[in-house]
């Protein structure tokens, strides 16, 4: 045949597929018989060069390079090529790895910073390799807790009234308030209003934005409504008058934050 190189099977590669020196001197060579250049990289071209000039001859080649019978069906890939490096999903890059290639993972629509702060809880979305497809915040309700003396109206029918520290809890827009306030009517069977500050200022539209009851501890049956009073933006404790002296009355009212 006339090429000085016989490699044997176990020379076409080292251990870990890499090919050898060996191997490349066989392609110099066959540069060489062929009269062309032709890539240890490229399939194509090796064969190609082969079978257009000396086709009849490639069946003598490969015993004589390759001290092996026959050729194979499919030439070995690795030692051909290097083959190509594909991204996979949430990645990108990649390519042939006849060159420097990378890999990183995709960006999301996710915004790079911090999230979550003392009045926001973050929120996440994560896709099923792992990353972060979306972001937000979340808000936290408004909270807020102290005593408060309230200031007293007697709007109607009271001869006297006195407040004591009250309670309040703040929770996003409702507020809930407990305490005591003493009051004295001044007639019997009339209807009896006392009106009661709020420890957070509200813009009450409706009655029913502020309701709750209160009771006496020392007259039985004595109870009263707490409402909203819109024109004053206030708690107004209202009941119709039977026992006639001073008495404490427990109160508990919820109103909302307009």
């Amino acid at each position: 045949m006339g090429f000085p190189l016989n490699i044997p099977q176990s020379k076409m590669a080292d251990e870990n597929g890499n090919p050898t020196r060996e191997w490349y001197n066989f392609f110099r060579d066959l540069q060489k018989a062929v009269g062309g250049a032709v890539s240890p990289f490229d399939d194509a071209a090796l064969f190609g060069t082969i079978t257009a000039t000396r086709a009849d001859r490639l069946p003598d080649y490969w015993p004589v390079l390759f001290d092996y019978p026959n050729p194979p069906d499919v030439f070995p890939a690795n030692f051909i090529e290097p083959g190509t490096l594909t991204a996979g999903t949430a990645l990108t890059g990649g390519g042939n790895m006849g060159a420097n290639v990378s890999l990183r993972l995709a960006d999301t629509a996710v915004t790079a910073g911090s999230y979550g702060s003392v009045t926001s809880i973050p929120g996440f979305t994560v896709d099923a390799q792992g990353r972060l497809t979306a972001a937000s915040g979340n808000t936290i309700p408004a909270l807020a807790s102290g005593t408060y003396t309230p200031t007293l109206t007697n709007v109607a029918n009271l001869d006297a009234s006195t407040a004591y520290s009250c309670q309040y809890l703040r929770v996003g827009n409702t507020v809930t308030v407990s305490g005591r306030v003493d009051i004295d009517p001044t007639a019997a069977a009339a209807s009896t209003q006392l009106g009661i500050s709020l420890p957070i200022a509200s813009n009450l539209a409706n009655a029913n934005e502020c309701a709750g009851t209160a009771f006496a501890s020392g007259v039985a049956g004595q109870g009263a409504a707490i409402l909203g009073d819109t024109a004053n933006d206030r708690a107004q404790l209202q009941f119709i008058s039977g026992d006639l002296t001073n008495q404490a009355m427990y109160i508990q009212f919820s109103y909302q934050v307009i």
